[in-house]
């Protein structure tokens, strides 16, 4: 399977977890998981499609470069969510485990978009 294929599949199944919960909170009235709904919707849903479109538009390599990417991006989106759902679902999440894991968790989305802009150099396009 190609990179912008998992890329824009996973993007599609993160835009519709993310919608799930928002329509949960707004039939229960507690907002109280907006944080892990924008970071669902503008983390793994819209960052996953742009760069599915990115891999297409610009024809980027689907080398190890573009995997390593790939999973370094849904590996941290996904922990990232797992992260914000504990420590806003109410009750005393351990910041121990929470604090670092949301940490690192944004250094692989961030290390996810150093990777992207090393395939924009790299690219002949």
């Amino acid at each position: 399977m190609k990179i912008e294929r998992i890329h824009l599949t996973l993007g599609l199944v993160w835009l519709l977890a993310g919608m799930t919960l928002g329509q949960i909170m707004g039939e229960s009235g507690d907002h109280g998981q907006l944080p892990t709904h924008a970071h669902i919707m503008l983390v793994g849903g819209v960052l996953s499609i742009l760069w599915a479109i990115l891999y297409r538009a610009f024809a980027f390599r689907q080398g190890v470069l573009a995997w390593i990417q790939t999973l370094a991006h849904h590996l941290g989106a996904a922990g990232m969510v797992y992260s914000l759902f504990n420590m806003y679902g109410g009750g005393q999440p351990n910041m121990a485990l929470f604090g670092p894991m949301i940490g690192i968790s944004g250094l692989l989305v961030m290390i996810s978009v150093l990777l992207i802009l090393i395939q924009s150099f790299l690219n002949r396009n």
